[in-house]
């Protein structure tokens, strides 16, 4: 069993370590092509009609925590959502704010009104345990992230929907798959012994005993092997190019998109971490793709 245990560790380490060598590849061969054209001075902005939350699920393929507090940090810059630093949190409220709606994206409104729905005013890490990955909120948010990079060309419509549904499928296989090899080889051992020590008779009810439990046993290791394969799938996808079915405008984008993020990450992010302004036009960017200071870093 520790064998198998370190031949899936060691899996985990050569696809981290693939693509890490395969992303830092992407990353030095778009440096080149940015000095060579004389641009990476100019990406101090992003230069297309993305929003924050959705410059941050270009790269990871999902909404998560990250894109949620860009996308209200930028809310607050705009002063479509009001924010206190509270300790290491921060309040967040929509009392006496007066707005048009027609400035804001839907997602942006959908987390007014989640803000409105809990009183008006919540803390961020209460709103963040609202929208957790699978429920109805988090679901209709992804939705809306995904829907509104299809209507601004970014992706052709409904492929990233269809690409969630097999990548599910794909994870629940797999993950299944491992459960079950994991407990095949030491069963085959046992029915070895089983044969040899009982005879053909006494053997056949032996073995269907242990092939119950090694089920059972497989059924309960079953979500540790969800984790694991998630863990590979946020590696791959964290590392990966330019996303699936991608359209010519995000094709012919990519390199000034992932170029900002290679600004942000080599000149904005030392920058933020001296002084973490929650008002700094360049936090939201940063905060979308991980780069910068933490919500309770924030000042």
């Amino acid at each position: 069993m520790l064998v198998w245990l370190l031949f899936f560790a060691l899996i985990l380490l050569v696809v981290y370590m693939a693509t890490g060598i395969a992303s830092f590849l992407v990353h030095f061969h778009v440096q080149r092509w940015l000095a060579q054209n004389k641009t990476l001075i100019h990406e101090y902005r992003i230069n297309s009609d993305l929003t924050p939350a959705e410059f941050g699920y270009l790269f990871d393929r999902r909404l998560r925590d990250n894109e949620l507090i860009a996308t209200l940090v930028f809310m607050k810059q705009s002063s479509a959502v009001q924010i206190s630093i509270i300790d290491d949190d921060l309040l967040l409220s929509v009392e006496n704010l007066a707005i048009d709606n027609r400035e804001l994206d839907m997602l942006e409104l959908e987390l007014r009104a989640n803000i409105k729905e809990q009183g008006g005013t919540i803390s961020w890490k209460e709103l963040s345990r609202t929208i957790n990955a699978g429920n109805e909120i988090y679901q209709r948010l992804d939705c809306q992230v995904r829907h509104s990079l299809e209507q601004k060309g970014y992706f052709r419509l409904g492929v990233l929907t269809q690409t969630n549904i097999y990548l599910k499928y794909l994870h629940y296989a797999l993950s299944a798959t491992i459960s079950l090899i994991f407990v095949w080889y030491p069963l085959r051992q046992a029915f070895g012994y089983s044969e040899v020590a009982l005879g053909a008779g006494f053997s056949a009810v032996d073995q269907l005993i242990m092939s119950v439990i090694s089920l059972v046993v497989a059924l309960m290791l079953w979500p540790i092997w969800y984790k694991y394969v998630e863990l590979l799938k946020d590696i791959v996808s964290y590392n990966a190019g330019i996303p699936n079915g991608a359209t010519d405008r995000l094709r012919n984008e990519w390199r000034i998109i992932y170029g900002y993020r290679i600004f942000l990450q080599t000149v904005e992010k030392e920058r933020l971490m001296v002084d973490p302004n929650i008002n700094d036009k360049a936090l939201p960017w940063c905060l979308a793709v991980d780069t910068g200071p933490s919500v309770g870093e924030l000042r």
